[in-house]
C-alpha cells in the first residue's frame, strides 16, 4: 500500500486529461475514421475505428502524462520497488536516501536528472505505426506489436540511468533482450487501450519494470557468486 501515494495524488489531473482526450477524439474523429476504414475493413470499420481512436487517445494521454504530469511519480514507484528489495546502493547512485518507515518516504532529492530525454525520431516512429491499423483484421494486432517493440525498452530507461551506462552499452543490452522487451511493451500498450484505467496501468508498468530490474540484479549477483554453472541454471529465466 505504501506505493499508492505517487499515484493517488495525481489522479484528479489524470482523470481530467483522460476524459478530455477521449471525449474530444470520439466526438470529432471517430466518424472520419469510420469513413476512411470502411474502404479497407468493410462493416468491421465501426469496430476498428473505435480501436484506432483508442490507440490515438492512449498515445496522446501517455505522451502528455509521462512528459508533463507523472514522470516523477513513475520514477518514485520504480525506485521504491528497488528499495523494497534491497537495492538501495543502486538507487543511491542517482538520488539521496533518508531514514523513513516506507520506501516512498525514504526517497530524497535527485542527484542525477531522472527525466527521459525527448526523442523526435522515436516520436516519429510511434506516429508512423498508426497506418498499420488500415490492414484488415491483423492491423490492430500488428500495431500493438510495433508499439510494443518501440516502447518496451523505455520501461528500463531509469535502470540504465542508475547503472550509468553509455548509449552503446544500452543498445547492446536492448538488442540481446529484444523479445523480452517486445512482450513487456506490447502488454503495456494493450493495457493502455482501456479508457480511464490506462492511467493506473502507467504506474503498474513502472512497478513491473522495477520488479524485472530486481530479478536482473539478483541474477547478476548470483552469477558473480556461482560462475558458469549458475548462469546455465538461470539463463532460461531472462
Amino acid at each position: 500500500m505504501h506505493l499508492w501515494p505517487p499515484f493517488l495524488k495525481r489522479i484528479p489531473k489524470l482523470l481530467i486529461l483522460s476524459t478530455f482526450v477521449l471525449t474530444f477524439l470520439f466526438m470529432f474523429t471517430y466518424l472520419p475514421h469510420v469513413a476512411i476504414l470502411i474502404f479497407f475493413h468493410g462493416p468491421l470499420a465501426w469496430i476498428n475505428a473505435a480501436f484506432m481512436v483508442l490507440n490515438e487517445a492512449a498515445m496522446i494521454i501517455t505522451f502528455v502524462a509521462e512528459n508533463f504530469m507523472v514522470e516523477e511519480g513513475l520514477v518514485d514507484v520504480f525506485d521504491a520497488v528497488l528499495l523494497d528489495h534491497g537495492l538501495a546502493p543502486l538507487v543511491a547512485t542517482a538520488r539521496e536516501l533518508k531514514d523513513a518507515p516506507t520506501s516512498v518516504k525514504a526517497l530524497g532529492k535527485y542527484t542525477k536528472s531522472p527525466y527521459l530525454r525527448f526523442s523526435l525520431s522515436l516520436t516519429v516512429k510511434f506516429i508512423l505505426t498508426l497506418p498499420l491499423n488500415f490492414i484488415p483484421l491483423f492491423g490492430p494486432f500488428l500495431y500493438i506489436l510495433a508499439q510494443g517493440y518501440l516502447s518496451g525498452p523505455l520501461a528500463h530507461y531509469r535502470y540504465f540511468q542508475l547503472k550509468g551506462w553509455t548509449p552503446k552499452q544500452e543498445k547492446k543490452w536492448k538488442r540481446d533482450r529484444v523479445w523480452a522487451y517486445l512482450g513487456f511493451g506490447a502488454t503495456h500498450i494493450a493495457f493502455q487501450l482501456f479508457p480511464i484505467l490506462s492511467i493506473f496501468f502507467l504506474f503498474t508498468t513502472a512497478c513491473g519494470a522495477g520488479l524485472w530490474t530486481v530479478e536482473i540484479e539478483r541474477r547478476e549477483g548470483l552469477l558473480r557468486e556461482g560462475g558458469p554453472d549458475e548462469e546455465e541454471r538461470l539463463c532460461h529465466r531472462f
